[in-house]
């Protein structure tokens, strides 16, 4: 199984556990849709879904579902329009993320839920742990070449290409884990730099700091100023990090098990208007 395998995998299972949070017949959004995977799946249980994505989403061109460009800023659609909002693993990418809940509650109907999933401090703890191992691996293939022979089928850098989020981590866009690329000594230094140093994964701080901002400390306080009330909160009892380990071959019944001991990956918000 591929590392994008891995991914949709744990898109499609999130979809199942907030089912019982959308009301029937809702009319939805999912803001960065990226390939489109949980928009057609709640599509496939009845829903009417629209999706939304930056143009630059790395998963344009692994759409399975219409998403249409916005920038980012402005929601391109009337007030009061869908009865759901649905988000997983998208608003830590949003540098504005505070102001732009005045647009989510914007096109959002009076009784309307919003639906986030948002990575946990456990995630950003288990991934900078990773990180480490990844650059193990690396290292051991660049001094020790002639002991590890990739077939096509599961290339070096397939480890790297894909997080836990819609939208990748830092490190696998850049794909720094392969300094033999780099055209001169000083872009190999940098290559280096960014592979040892752990790459922050959304918009402040960095790799240690988003223990706490990926923590419900920020969160629940964030929603609650920006005109939420928390109807519910609760984890996704999944465990996985920022880079693929292990893929698919790991089920995901035994990440629900490794949950208990090792923490969940995934906050789950569900969201209403303040009255």
């Amino acid at each position: 199984m591929t590392s994008l395998q891995h991914l949709e995998d744990i898109r499609q299972h999130e979809i199942q556990q907030i089912l019982s949070e959308i009301p029937p017949h809702s009319h939805i959004l999912e803001i960065g849709a990226g390939a489109g995977w949980q928009s057609k799946a709640l599509a496939a249980h009845g829903f009417s879904v629209k999706a939304i994505d930056i143009a630059q989403s790395r998963y344009r061109q692994d759409r399975v579902w219409e998403v249409q460009d916005y920038d980012g800023f402005h929601i391109p659609f009337p007030d009061a329009e869908f009865d759901v909002v649905f988000s997983s693993n998208v608003l830590e990418h949003i540098p504005h993320v505070q102001t732009f809940q005045a647009e989510i509650l914007r096109v959002l109907k009076p009784q309307g839920v919003a639906v986030h999933l948002l990575p946990t401090g456990t995630w950003r703890f288990w991934t900078n742990m990773t990180h480490y191992g990844v650059l193990v691996q690396k290292l051991w293939r660049r001094f020790f070449p002639s002991t590890h022979s990739p077939s096509p089928a599961n290339p070096p850098s397939s480890a790297n290409q894909s997080s836990s989020a819609n939208q990748s981590s830092p490190a696998s866009q850049s794909n720094p884990a392969n300094p033999s690329n780099t055209s001169s000594p000083s872009a190999s230094t940098r290559s280096w730099k960014r592979l040892l140093v752990v790459p922050r994964h959304g918009e402040l701080g960095n790799a240690f700091s988003e223990l706490y901002y990926f923590s419900r400390f920020r969160w629940l306080p964030l929603f609650s100023q920006s005109g939420w009330k928390i109807e519910r909160y609760y984890f996704n009892r999944l465990f996985y990090t920022g880079y693929s380990v292990l893929n698919s071959k790991l089920g995901l019944s035994m990440r629900q098990r490794l949950s208990h001991v090792l923490g969940s990956s995934c906050h789950i918000f569900v969201l209403k208007k303040k009255t």
